[in-house]
C-alpha cells in the first residue's frame, strides 16, 4: 500500500522527454504489464487536467505526440507521460 502514495505524491513524478519515453519502449519487457485505468466521473475536466499538467510540467512528452498532425484532426489531442521509481503513469 505503501507504493499507492508514492505514487500519488506528485513530487516524485519524474517528467521526461520523448527521446526518454521512445527508449523506455524499446527496453519494455512485453511478457506482461499491469495496466489500470482511472475513469473519470465528471470530477475534472480534460481542460483542467490538460491545464494543470502543462502549467506544472510544460508541453505533453507521450509517445502519441510524435503522431499528432498539427490541426484538430486527431483522435488524441495531449499525452503526458511520467516515470514514478519503477512505475509509469499516461495522462491522455
Amino acid at each position: 500500500m505503501e507504493e499507492v502514495h508514492y505514487i500519488f505524491k506528485i513530487d516524485n513524478w519524474k517528467y521526461v522527454t520523448l527521446d526518454d519515453v521512445s527508449e523506455s519502449m524499446k527496453n519494455k519487457k512485453h511478457d506482461y504489464f499491469n495496466i489500470y485505468t482511472w475513469k473519470n466521473q465528471n470530477e475534472l475536466s480534460p481542460l483542467s487536467v490538460y491545464k494543470l499538467l502543462k502549467s506544472i510540467f510544460g508541453e505533453p512528452n507521450g509517445f502519441i505526440m510524435l503522431l499528432k498532425h498539427n490541426s484538430t484532426n486527431n483522435l488524441i489531442h495531449w499525452h503526458y507521460t511520467f516515470f514514478i521509481g519503477e512505475n509509469e503513469i499516461n495522462f491522455l
